[in-house]
Parts: structure tokens; sequence; C-alpha cells
């Protein structure tokens, strides 16, 4: 067996354990989302050699998934902070390297979108 298969295997079992766990509580936690996580960059590891665009879009979902458990574990600190509330130094922390990311992947983003074409150089 290997690794990435057991990656999904663990995977699989973490997911059902947070969703049984989101269905007794009533809510979802934003640290829930580690399980499909991994599911989905196995899935990704895969599917690399005989489906590489299926697998680039199993990686886009991942960074997506990462990007929003993230800002809401962030938001809910933030604002508990703010609110001069119980707060969570772990949430803090990852909420602010989460808009750090957002932010440098924007600006890279932005930087390949609105790159001009370099001019040929020319021979004398």
């Amino acid at each position: 067996m290997t690794i990435a298969k057991l990656a999904m295997l663990c995977g699989v079992v973490v997911t059902a354990g947070a969703v049984s766990d989101a269905f007794h509580a009533g809510y979802v936690e934003p640290y829930q989302a580690f399980g499909p996580l991994v599911m989905l960059q196995a899935a990704a590891d895969l599917t690399r050699q005989r489906r590489p665009a299926l697998a680039g879009l199993l990686r886009n979902a991942a960074a997506a998934l990462v990007v929003v458990a993230g800002l809401t574990w962030g938001y809910q600190a933030w604002g508990a902070l703010l609110r001069n509330g119980a707060y969570d130094w772990l949430g803090l922390i990852i909420g602010a390297a989460t808009g750090a990311m957002c932010c440098v992947g924007g600006t890279r983003w932005l930087m390949t979108v609105t790159r001009r074409p370099e001019k040929p150089a020319e021979h004398s």
C-alpha cells in the first residue's frame, strides 16, 4: 500500500468522524476540514499520472478548503478578541497566517495576470 492510499484511507476515517461529530453537535468546527483536506491531497496524488487536470482541480479545491477553514477560524478568534471575549491563540495565529497567505497569493496572481509580454531583444 502506497503512502497516498494510506493517506486516503486515513482521510476517509477522519472525515467520517468529523461528519458524525458535526451531526451530533449540530455545527461544523473549522478544524474538521483536516480530513477532507487529506482526502483531496491524496486523491490529487493518486490521479496525478493518469489525469493531471483532475489532480490540479483537486489541489485547487484543497487550497480553497484551507483558505475557508483558516479564515473562518481566524474570524471567530479575532472577533472574540475585539469583543473582549474568550479567544483562542491558535485561531488568531491561523487567521493571521491565512490572511497573509491570501494576500501573497492574490498579489502573485495579479502580477501574472497583468504582466506585459516581454519585447524580443534586438540583435545588432
